[in-house]
């Protein structure tokens, strides 16, 4: 199935990505405890292994394999369509 997006530029002959706040998106990562927990102890181990931790909230996005779009700028909470080329995703302020 065809995401609006990719219809939308089709039909306008535009290239442009999904814009996705970098507060939104952590806040969607960390929205329970399991995941609060996960990434805990993921960036735990890497303070006692490394004494520091260098991992960017690019390189989260880049390992997702697939994103909700209702969580994009301008989408409609109501989507129920996934994003999954990370590619197609723009991180912003």
């Amino acid at each position: 199935m065809e995401s609006q997006l990719n219809k939308h530029l089709k039909e306008n002959n535009m290239t442009q990505k999904y814009k996705l706040k970098k507060s939104r998106f952590l806040n969607w990562m960390f929205n329970d405890s399991d995941d609060q927990k996960y990434w805990g102890t993921y960036f735990l181990n890497e303070l006692k292994q490394n004494g520091k931790i260098e991992y960017s909230v690019e390189q989260m996005l880049n390992e997702r394999d697939e994103l909700p779009m209702y969580i994009m700028q301008g989408c409609d909470e109501m989507i129920d369509e996934m994003v999954y080329d990370m590619n197609e995703i723009e991180l912003i302020n």
